[in-house]
């Protein structure tokens, strides 16, 4: 059982639909939640969540169940149940996402789009085609001309210590099939023909984004060579070096290195390869903002996404040669570790989830501002056992004790205090624990 009254408080959502009285209109909904994921329809609730009630509502039941059965094909998974709400009889249609996509009403799929159904295109329809066949577009045969892999060589040669990419490697990567190239195979290749799909690079002269510093265009390319050029491009642009500040040197990024790399790597590993358009980076006075073509894989939620907890990549296979190359660590964490990264600055990232895009927005930090924000904090003892720490690759609490002159107590208080203000960080346990800077 839901919580009646919250949900009518709370209106219609993306997975729940209001309607006043029963009518044929609400297949389209049912066919949309068993193509995309679960959503309920409450039959007896007007727009505005106010209770108007069913009556004869076991015929009504009956109807609903006839008119699913007879019109949605393949059959859905649905329950419904008859809830009795300020004394009013209320029909409650449970959908749960299906497994034999696509769910069709008259030969047309549906999804939601916020609290309206919509009808999908025919790029939407061919995905839920092949999730319907447990299929991927990577999975599928390329249909183009041989294919080299001299990048993807070097690569595991680099981090495998593989001297040679031969067939059976290519097998056990799942880059060959049934003796034929996947399509993953063909975005791996060192060039393919997929001339309408690509990655641009632009760096912006100034906001009005009207003049540019460098820009550069890559199609038909691996994704190893987009991803080895968006870090080039990086460097080239994005500043990085030492500081100093007080008596000590302090280095930094303005964008972390780290952020940006899960970044490119996640708008490669999750782009919709089935869709033509280009991911995109561009670097701008204040930010840098990734864009990568396709929203979020059929069945994740906006939430779960901004949360990092899925792991389920859309081109798991790509995922899979990203993750023993070590360009990434782990599948399904890029977005949480991007916001560890941050977790220590005043500025933090954005996600933003369109139906056919996703961005990721890393702000161009002022290292400046940031420290002496953090130094401002500080009194004057523990700014003392900063700086030392700072000259050193990690310190003890009896190495504090002995460079401040102070016992136990006090020492273990100086260095809480410097963990409450997040500027430094505990490395190890019991006797071996240190303390580094950030």
């Amino acid at each position: 059982m839901f919580d009646i009254l919250s949900i009518l408080m709370n209106g219609e959502t993306k997975y729940l639909e209001f309607k006043e009285k029963y009518s044929k209109t609400i297949l389209k909904t049912v066919s949309a939640f068993s193509n995309y994921h679960d959503g309920k329809i409450m039959i007896g609730i007007s727009d505005d969540g106010h209770v108007i009630g069913v009556e004869k509502p076991n015929e009504v039941r009956l109807s609903i169940e006839n008119t699913i059965d007879d019109s949605i094909k393949p059959r859905p998974n649905y329950e419904i149940e008859m809830l009795a709400i300020e004394n009013r009889n209320v029909l409650v249609i449970s959908i749960f996402k299906g497994y034999q996509t696509p769910y069709v009403l008259d030969r047309k799929a549906y999804k939601r789009a916020d609290t309206s159904t919509v009808e999908i295109d025919k790029h939407g329809y061919d995905e839920l085609v092949l999730l319907g066949r447990n299929l991927a577009y990577e999975e599928l045969e390329y249909m183009g001309e041989n294919l080299k892999f001299r990048n993807l060589e070097r690569l595991l040669a680099d981090k495998l210590g593989i001297a040679e990419v031969n067939e059976d490697i290519l097998k056990s990567l799942e880059l060959i099939q049934k003796e034929k190239y996947t399509n993953a195979a063909a975005i791996v290749a060192d060039s393919n023909a997929f001339t309408d799909r690509g990655m641009d690079f632009i760096c912006y002269g100034d906001q009005s984004m009207m003049t540019f510093k460098d820009r550069i265009n890559l199609k038909s390319v691996s994704v190893i060579e987009e991803f080895e050029t968006a870090m080039l491009f990086y460097k080239k642009h994005i500043n990085q070096g030492d500081r100093i500040m007080g008596a000590f040197r302090e280095s930094f990024e303005e964008v972390p290195e780290e952020a940006y790399r899960e970044a490119v790597a996640n708008a490669i590993i999750h782009r919709d390869y089935g869709r033509r358009g280009n991911n995109r980076v561009e670097i701008f006075e204040d930010r840098v903002e990734i864009t990568s073509i396709g929203g979020l894989p059929v069945g994740i939620s906006k939430e779960e996404y901004l949360n990092g907890n899925f792991s389920n990549a859309r081109n798991r296979i790509i995922a899979d040669i990203f993750l023993r190359c070590k360009i990434i660590e782990k599948m399904g964490t890029g977005v949480r570790r991007i916001k560890y990264v941050y977790s220590s600055f005043k500025q933090s990232p954005e996600f933003k989830v369109f139906e056919n895009s996703i961005q990721v927005i890393l702000p161009r930090l002022d290292m400046a501002a940031e420290f002496n924000t953090k130094q401002a904090d500080l009194t004057m003892e523990e700014e003392k056992l900063l700086n030392y720490i700072k000259s050193t690759k990690g310190i003890s609490r009896i190495d504090t004790e002995k460079y401040m002159g102070i016992g136990k107590t006090k020492a273990t208080n100086l260095i809480n205090g410097l963990l409450d203000k997040d500027v430094v960080i505990k490395i190890g346990v019991g006797k071996n624990t240190k303390y580094k800077c950030k």
